[in-house]
């Protein structure tokens, strides 16, 4: 393999040597290695699926299916890389299907099966509430969704923007920060 100052110097050497050559090349090739958070992904996945649906229960009942794409993972890791589009649909206590997600992409923590979506998110609860994000994150422990980042919730009577977003699982009982937006509520 050759390395960046390499090919730094054979193209000085040589006598076709353009300007922009060096241009791309300083951009490209850097002293600085970039190296991944997670050395583990360095690798390929140890295990791959495709076109794949996941189950979740607790005591036997039926939580959520997830429907993903290509699903990767990798040796010494409790994460499942999910990418190509993902779908989930959560279920109520009499196994009837309430809401719905999609992403471009996410993780499962196995253990802790908390998952994570990322990209483009949109949450439709059978209520009637609709939530998009750019990503969010569900956790089981609490049974609640959470959203560091920019929201938009739609309600029958609000439209409502924000930053920082917490709701149980099904949407009810939200909160957003930093909000702005309209309602088409009635003042009494």
């Amino acid at each position: 393999m050759t390395n960046c100052s390499t090919i730094k110097q054979i193209l000085i050497n040589s006598k076709s040597v353009y300007l922009t050559s060096l241009i791309i090349l300083g951009l490209g090739c850097s002293d600085l290695d970039f190296q991944p958070a997670d050395k583990a992904y360095e690798k390929p996945p140890d295990v791959e699926l495709f076109g794949a649906k996941i189950y979740f229960s607790n005591a036997g009942e039926m939580r959520f299916t997830l429907i993903a794409p290509h699903i990767s993972r990798f040796e010494n890791s409790d994460r499942l890389i999910l990418d190509g589009g993902i779908r989930a649909q959560r279920f109520n206590s009499k196994g009837i299907q309430t809401d719905w997600l999609t992403s471009l992409s996410g993780e499962i923590f196995e253990r802790e099966q908390r998952i994570m979506a990322y990209g483009n998110v949109v949450v439709k609860s059978d209520s009637g509430i609709v939530l998009y994000a750019d990503t969010l994150v569900y956790n089981p422990k609490i049974d609640k969704v959470i959203s560091d980042g920019f929201v938009i919730i739609v309600t029958p009577t609000d439209s409502i923007t924000g930053y920082g977003f917490k709701a149980a699982s099904d949407l009810s009982n939200w909160e957003i920060k930093k909000t702005s937006g309209v309602t088409w509520r009635e003042l009494e």
